[in-house]
C-alpha cells in the first residue's frame, strides 16, 4: 500500500512549483529577443519606413514605366516593417502579453552581444536604418522634383 502524503506537503510543492514557474518565465522574458524593447521603438521604426515608401511613392509615381521599381521598393518596405513586427509579436506570445513600458526601457541600460548600451543609444542605433532610408528618400525626392 502506498504511503499518504500529508496535504501540507502537497500544498508546499505547489507552491514551490509556482514559484519557480514564475521564476523561468521572468528568466525566458530576459532572454526572448525584442522583448526589452518598448512598443514606441518598434513604431518610431514603422513610422520612418512609412515615410520612406510615402515618399517614394509621391515622387517617383507619376513617372511612366516605374511600376516594377516601386512595387520592388513596397516589398522592401514590408520586409523591414515585417521582421520587427514578427520579433515583437513572438516576444509578447512567449512573455504573455507582458510589454515592456517605455519607463522601464528608458530606466535600464539595454544588454547587447557587444555590451551594455544607454536606451538612447539603442534607440539610435535601431532607427539609424529606418531614418536613414527615409531621409535619403525624402532628399532624392526633392531632388527630382526640382529637376
Amino acid at each position: 500500500m502506498p504511503a499518504k502524503i500529508p496535504n501540507s506537503t502537497l500544498h508546499e510543492e505547489r507552491t514551490s512549483d509556482k514559484a519557480e514557474r514564475e521564476q523561468s518565465q521572468t528568466d525566458l522574458q530576459d532572454h526572448i529577443p525584442g522583448s526589452e524593447l518598448p512598443v514606441a521603438v518598434y513604431l518610431s521604426a514603422a513610422a520612418s519606413l512609412a515615410w520612406m515608401l510615402f515618399v517614394v511613392w509621391y515622387a517617383f509615381g507619376i513617372a511612366g514605366r516605374i511600376d516594377f521599381d516601386l512595387m520592388f521598393v513596397s516589398l522592401i518596405f514590408l520586409m523591414f516593417l515585417g521582421i520587427p513586427t514578427i520579433i515583437h509579436h513572438v516576444a509578447v506570445r512567449w512573455t504573455h502579453g507582458r510589454n515592456t513600458s517605455l519607463d522601464d526601457f528608458l530606466d535600464h541600460p539595454v544588454q547587447t552581444a557587444t555590451g551594455a548600451l544607454s536606451p538612447a543609444q539603442a534607440w539610435i542605433q535601431i532607427l539609424m536604418i529606418p531614418l536613414s532610408l527615409a531621409l535619403a528618400a525624402t532628399l532624392i525626392g526633392i531632388v527630382r522634383y526640382f529637376t
